[in-house]
């Protein structure tokens, strides 16, 4: 059955020193959270206080209605799929999926049915007998995640569990994870440090920056409503000083998708300005690819449709990059996070 997952006001640390401070996330039961974060945020941190592999300091891990804090790893329920697979090389394929059923003591025959089953619902039908050294790495990922769910865990955690394969297992191995997920509606938490990962495999998204969740919601709202400047920045909005000389310190921030570049254009009403320099330019026919430099030194990456940019793309040519008003978003001094 599914059982949601909440940390309350939790902190942690190693040898003294903080990683996670008065942390507080919630997890629908069923739900698929990503938990997204630059390297060394501490994201790793939550998953071990999940799974009872490290004791906070203060605050506590509910599962639903019950306090998991004082019950140890090995009675709550967790599977943990880490970023290596770590099969056992000695074993074949179906022993290594069916090792929590054994240390169980499950009939060694329930074993080998259940551990074809998991396979077949990773789509490895056929691959029982082999061993880890004749797998691919995308293989081996598939495999280590039929070890998980073989279990029926309460909540599956995910460290990271892609990150070692190219781009292209990278996207199959995120739709299987989505597909499987939503069929067993295992409450589930996937640990990525890639932000379009996260918003592509989530029901929600968390972002942890500064030892704490900085922002929570759908995925589309880090891309439309941000709730700080650090936040923006993290998603890739582009971060510059106010136009307005009534906003004198504070930032502005748009999304690059929503800039259009001109050879002028006045600040009105419904649009704000701001003078850039081309630095470089790559034309791919129906669209060009840029790089501009604001008159504070910042720089961005620009991907334009040629057929919607008016100005002289030439590099060291000045231009203008104009917002839609109602795509920016006004951070004041000192609310950097």
């Amino acid at each position: 059955m599914s059982v949601g997952v909440r940390l309350d006001r939790v902190s942690a640390g190693y040898g003294g020193r903080f990683v996670l401070g008065d942390l507080s996330l919630a997890v629908a039961p069923g739900s698929l959270m990503a938990l997204v974060g630059p390297s060394g945020c501490g994201k790793t941190t939550v998953l071990k206080v999940i799974a009872g592999l490290l004791a906070p300091t203060t605050g506590d891990v509910w599962f639903g209605e019950e306090r998991m804090t004082p019950i140890a790893a090995e009675k709550r329920g967790i599977a943990m799929v880490f970023q290596k697979p770590l099969l056992f090389p000695h074993m074949s394929v179906a022993e290594n999926v069916a090792f929590g059923l054994a240390m169980r003591r499950m009939p060694q025959a329930q074993r080998r049915a259940a551990a074809e089953d998991a396979l077949r619902m990773v789509q490895l039908d056929g691959f029982a007998d082999r061993r880890p050294r004749e797998l691919s790495g995308g293989q081996e990922q598939r495999v280590t995640l039929a070890r998980a769910l073989i279990t029926q865990p309460r909540v599956l955690l995910l460290d990271e569990p892609l990150s070692a394969l190219d781009e292209s297992l990278r996207t199959e191995m995120r739709g299987l994870v989505r597909q499987l997920q939503r069929r067993l509606a295992i409450t589930t938490i996937f640990v990525t440090h890639d932000q379009r990962e996260a918003c592509e495999v989530g029901d929600q998204v968390a972002i942890l920056l500064d030892r704490r969740i900085a922002q929570i919601g759908p995925p589309r709202a880090f891309y439309t409503d941000p709730a700080s400047e650090a936040v923006a920045r993290f998603f890739g909005w582009c971060v510059v000083e106010s136009p307005t000389p009534a906003e004198r310190g504070a930032v502005v921030a748009f999304h690059p998708s929503v800039a259009r570049l001109c050879s002028d254009f006045p600040t009105t009403e419904q649009a704000d300005s701001f003078p850039v320099v081309i630095e470089h330019v790559i034309d791919l026919g129906t669209e060009l690819r840029l790089a501009v430099r604001f008159a504070s030194g910042s720089r961005l990456d620009l991907v334009q449709s040629s057929a919607m940019t008016t100005a002289a793309v030439a590099a060291g040519a000045p231009a203008r990059l104009v917002v839609p008003q109602s795509a920016l978003r006004t951070f004041p001094p000192g609310t950097s996070f």
